[in-house]
Order: structure tokens, then sequence, then C-alpha cells
């Protein structure tokens, strides 16, 4: 998710509670007029009483408006701080992953590579899946510590003893694979839920 979706959420969050608050602030602090149970019956003509002006509503605080770029929050002093409180805390609680390719030795047809996967955050990651692809045809034909499925994209899943990345620790896989071209594939992006 990006940060900026993630601001809009939470802007959208605390629009909702001000606005339930101010509702429910207005509803409880409405006095019902007392209703008598058995009317009362004169004989004497009834005495006009003088108007009496009703009760006016509590006047409450205008509801600020909130403006919302691709960049920014625009808010009151007080919401921007508990705004960068909230950033903060999903920002500590996020999960990241370097996620990287790596080529470990080449030979006139063939290459060996891993995957490699650091978790740069502060929390374990529970399970992980991979996903790349070669743009120059490069293919896959042995594998090891990895379920591997696919056949150029390819996704690689964990085993039941890797499926645990620990904060600062590193789980890689190793292959071997046949060249596209002369080269062996560089550069190549992989992507994942948790990977940056």
């Amino acid at each position: 998710m990006s940060k900026i979706s993630i601001k809009a959420r939470w802007t959208f969050v605390l629009v909702a509670l001000v606005l339930a608050a101010i509702f429910t602030s207005y509803i409880f602090s409405k006095q019902p007029e007392p209703v008598s149970a058995v009317p009362v019956v004169s004989v004497t003509p009834p005495i006009k009483k003088p108007l009496q002006e009703k009760p006016s509503l509590p006047i409450e605080k205008p509801i600020q408006k909130f403006v919302i770029t691709q960049s920014n929050v625009v808010d009151s002093p007080q919401e921007a701080e508990l705004t960068e409180e909230i950033e903060d805390e999903i920002i500590e609680k996020k999960k990241f992953v370097l996620c990287e390719h790596i080529i470990s030795g080449v030979s006139q047809y063939e290459f060996t590579g891993e995957i490699r996967m650091t978790n740069k955050g502060s929390e374990s990651i529970n399970g992980w899946t991979v996903h790349w692809e070669y743009e120059d045809g490069a293919t896959i034909f042995e594998s090891t510590d990895v379920a591997l499925s696919g056949n150029n994209p390819y996704t690689g899943e964990y085993l039941s003893w890797n499926t645990e990345i620990a904060p600062g620790k590193t789980v890689k896989f190793s292959f071997s694979g046949l060249k596209g071209d002369e080269n062996a594939p560089l550069g190549v992006r992989v992507s994942g839920e948790f990977c940056m």
C-alpha cells in the first residue's frame, strides 16, 4: 500500500469519528419536553402564559475541513500531530523485506542464482511468496529450498522449515537455469507482498 492511500484512509477514519462524536453529542444533549400523564381540566378559562423561548441548541464547534492532496493532508495542528503519530506507528509495524535476485555462477550455457529475502522490518514474516521473470527468455530447470512453480514468470514459496523471516535475518533459496542469451540475466526484479 502506498503512503498516500494510508494517509487517505486514516484521514477518512478521523473525519468519520469526528462526525460521529458531534452527532452523538447533539442527540444526547437534546432534552425531551415533559409530558403530563393525566390531562388537567380546569373550570376557569385558561390563563395565557407568556411565550417561552425555546432553548437554543448548544453551539458546537464548526467541523474542520480537510484538504487531501497527493503529497499531504492539511488539517489542524492537533490533528496533524495525531496523523503523524498514526503514520509513525504504521511505519514501525510495516514489514519491510529486501528481495534480491543474485547470480552466483555462470557457465557457457547455464547460470546459478539465488533469491535472498532480508527482513529489514521490526516484525517477523510468517509465510512468504516471491515472483520474478526473465525478459531474455532464461529458464530455470532446478531449484533447492523452495516450492517453485511457473514457467517464466516464476513463483517461489516457503517450505515448512523456512516459512519465517525474523527481523534482521535472511532466507534464501537457489536455482540453476539455462541462459536466454549469451549473458546471465541481470537486474531481475523480485516482487512479493512484503518486498520493498
